[in-house]
């Protein structure tokens, strides 16, 4: 059964050139549907639908389903083991399966991938650059703090015109 269908049948009809999304989704909203002219009992609250579903072919479906699955899945122990053991080994096998991969090199951090690719390009990039650095910072603590911000000179004198 269409479930666009369904609404029709309950008493609503889309608007002209209306998807059917748009049609399914305007029968929940009461300013949006589109009553039947010909059907006068169409459901109006949230219970009238309630109401009318539960009575319907579909909501007698779908009872029947809730009760075959209840009386085939739950309660039934072996089912639940048999899922405990399913997902316990899932788990063990995913977990030594990231392992092997982060062993092997497969996974590693954006960082780390940086430091590879630049080290394919030039095997002694990433020691020049930590020692560039490490330059870098001796320079600037051999100064005295307010060296550390002072702006260049222009020519400029500024307090004086």
């Amino acid at each position: 059964m269409v479930f666009s269908q369904y609404f029709i049948d309950l008493g609503y009809e889309p608007a002209n050139r209306q998807t059917t999304p748009d049609f399914l989704v305007s029968v929940t909203d009461p300013l949006s549907r589109i009553p039947r002219a010909d059907i006068l009992t169409a459901p109006r609250s949230a219970e009238e639908f309630a109401v009318a579903f539960k009575q319907s072919e579909l909501g007698e479906r779908n009872k029947r389903d809730i009760a075959e699955y209840e009386t085939s899945r739950v309660g039934q122990q072996e089912l639940a083991l048999s899922y405990k053991e399913s997902a316990q080994e899932e788990h063990a096998s995913g977990a030594l399966k990231t392992r092997q991969v982060s062993s092997n090199g497969l996974t590693s951090s954006y960082s780390d991938q940086r430091r590879q690719s630049l080290s394919l390009v030039d095997p002694h990039a990433d020691k020049s650059r930590h020692e560039a650095a490490r330059s870098h910072h001796a320079r600037s603590a051999a100064l005295p703090r307010h060296q550390h911000l002072r702006l260049p000179h222009h020519g400029c004198d500024h307090g004086h015109l």
